[in-house]
């Protein structure tokens, strides 16, 4: 669901207000700047989704360290852990913004928005909203091929706030692919480009070292076939 200048990944109704879930694996906190820069974390995540959610959660699959979780409860967000027995309840929410004030600012983002979207996509391998996107970015590449990020998040249908958060989540859908075994013919990240040149480079080095290895073999074989015959 967007809300303000991004997508909560979860968002439930209870009664008139909403209630807010950002899915992580683990509960970070601490900033760091990354080659994408500075990164946001859940906690930032969170703490934005308080202007428009009467509820706002964080919910991870690792067990969260005491100092994230006391940093959570400082600001009123709960924290839930994921498991395979189901979700625990780390910490409660604090009550944020009124049902009312929510649903003001929420019809005022919408007024502003263009009519479309992506919704109801099957949570399943290599499915969802940002590979549909990733195929009609690559479409659009190929017929105009000195298209700049700007241009490609004015011309192509997506969900994504700025053509900044378009070109990372781009370049983190074609990563998955790589890693899945699955070369595009159109490489977009500069990163990505990087990524399979190192993977080509160690698949040469094996198959370099499995033919030194059989060379190696044929010729111990060899040698001790001519040493049989010598000995005859």
């Amino acid at each position: 669901m967007p809300l303000s200048c991004a997508v909560v990944d979860l968002v439930g109704v209870r009664g008139d207000g909403l209630i807010a879930v950002e899915l992580k694996k683990s509960l970070t906190t601490n900033r760091k700047m990354t080659w994408r820069g500075n990164r946001t974390t859940v906690l930032d995540q969170a703490n934005r989704n308080r202007n428009f959610a009467h509820l706002s959660y964080c919910a991870v699959m690792s067990n969260p360290r005491k100092a994230s979780i006391a940093e959570c409860e400082a600001c009123g967000i709960g924290v839930l852990r994921v498991t395979d027995k189901g979700v625990v309840a780390i910490s409660a929410a604090k009550p944020g913004i009124s049902a009312h004030a929510a649903e003001r600012r929420i019809r005022g983002i919408l007024e502003h928005r263009r009519e479309g979207g992506i919704a109801g996509k099957p949570n399943e391998k290599g499915v969802g909203p940002a590979q549909d996107v990733l195929k009609e970015v690559r479409l659009y590449k190929r017929d105009h091929p000195d298209a700049t990020w700007e241009d490609l998040f004015g011309a192509v249908p997506n969900h994504y706030s700025s053509k900044d958060s378009m070109r990372m989540a781009m370049g983190s859908a074609e990563e998955r692919e790589i890693y899945r075994g699955v070369i595009p013919d159109m490489i977009l990240s500069r990163a990505n480009k990087r990524i399979l040149e190192s993977m080509e480079r160690i698949k040469r080095a094996k198959a370099d070292r499995e033919r030194s290895r059989k060379d190696g073999l044929a010729g111990y074989l060899d040698n001790l076939t001519r040493k049989g015959h010598d000995d005859e």
